[in-house]
């Protein structure tokens, strides 16, 4: 049983950490060291993750950078259990597996070829969400021999996950309103075996705003274009700069004659008007409702117009602008077009 002092006090440093102004790495940190506090582990790595691909765009706490990438490649591309895209759409975003778990326990080739030659064996995962988005993750890996998670433990890791969720919004969602001069796109050039072999002056702009830990992002939309067809959206991933703009991450195969090469051109660019003002709703905790709204309001849209096409009332619909502004922190539909688009500073948050 877990010692019901100690639980609540790492519940409550947790929620006080989520309330603070750490940038998202920092966040995650603290939360991992509260964490271990109750739920022991040998080896973990805590995420943030692509809120649609679920993608680890960047990660602490894993060592060395060919066990991340091993991870990363089984998260992107090998058919295996409680991928963090599963444990995402769990009414309760934890899970456990254990080889000492009997006969109910799942095959995984995570712990089968990853951690069982390191020594490792159970594992546990839980996927910090809010407001209907999932923002990052933990994996918790224990000693061959040690003891499975329990309920106990993970009941806690439960009962931490949405105040870690809203934490990383909120911190991802600092800074959001920048948009950088420097518009121009770069292009890597990556191996099979995810080494960059080439890099456009402007795509080493772009890494050098990246934050630490944040490799895996290119390294898993390569992984998806070489795994998966034209189109898929895991070739493409999000990453929020040090400046606090938001890049955009695409791979393409490269067609290679008279080699058996497989290479891969990766395009880092701002996120486009669109993706920016889906994400920007997202990043504020605006409800599916209101980001209805912030669609039609953002496409000239007029009261009438977006009353009949949402089947409310133009009551109803001004309940709805009113939250939408305090949210964002704006006080008119045009600082709101232009807060959303990046034409102008940011409101609060």
């Amino acid at each position: 049983m877990l010692t019901t002092t100690r639980a609540t006090l790492a519940r409550e440093t947790i929620a006080k950490i989520a309330l603070s102004d750490l940038d998202p790495h920092e966040l995650l940190h603290e939360v991992s060291e509260r964490v271990r506090t109750v739920v022991p582990y040998q080896l973990g790595g805590f995420a943030v993750l692509d809120q649609d691909t679920l993608i680890p765009t960047s990660c602490i706490g894993l060592r060395p950078a060919a066990l991340m990438r091993d991870l990363v490649r089984n998260e992107v591309v090998t058919p295996d259990v409680h991928k963090f895209a599963d444990v995402s759409r769990l009414v309760r975003p934890v899970v456990a597996n254990h080889t000492q778990d009997g006969p109910d326990a799942k095959p995984s080739i995570r712990r089968d070829t990853i951690f069982a030659p390191l020594g490792f064996d159970g594992e546990a995962r839980v996927v910090f969400r809010a407001h209907g988005s999932s923002w990052g993750g933990a994996g918790l890996v224990r000693e061959q021999g040690d003891r499975p998670f329990d309920e106990d433990e993970l009941t806690f890791l439960a009962e931490i996950a949405d105040d870690v969720g809203h934490g990383l919004r909120r911190s991802l969602a600092r800074g959001a309103g920048t948009v950088s001069e420097q518009r121009a796109p770069g292009v890597l050039i990556v191996d099979e075996q995810l080494h960059t072999i080439s890099a456009t002056g402007h795509a080493e702009h772009w890494r050098a705003l990246m934050p630490p830990e944040t490799e895996q992002a290119i390294e898993g939309t390569v992984l998806a274009a070489q795994g998966f067809p034209a189109g898929d959206s895991r070739r493409r991933a999000r990453l929020r700069l040090t400046t606090g703009e938001w890049l955009s991450i695409h791979a393409s195969p490269l067609e290679t004659s008279g080699t058996n090469a497989r290479l891969t051109a990766v395009t880092l660019e701002p996120v486009g008007l669109e993706e920016r003002v889906r994400l920007m709703t997202r990043l504020h905790g605006l409800s599916p409702r209101e980001r209805d709204v912030t669609q039609l309001v953002c496409a000239g849209r007029s009261t009438d117009e977006m009353a009949t096409e949402l089947f409310i009332s133009q009551h109803t619909l001004r309940d709805h602008l009113k939250s939408i502004f305090a949210k964002v922190g704006v006080a008119s539909r045009p600082a709101l077009m232009a807060t959303l688009s990046g034409s102008a500073a940011p409101g609060a948050f």
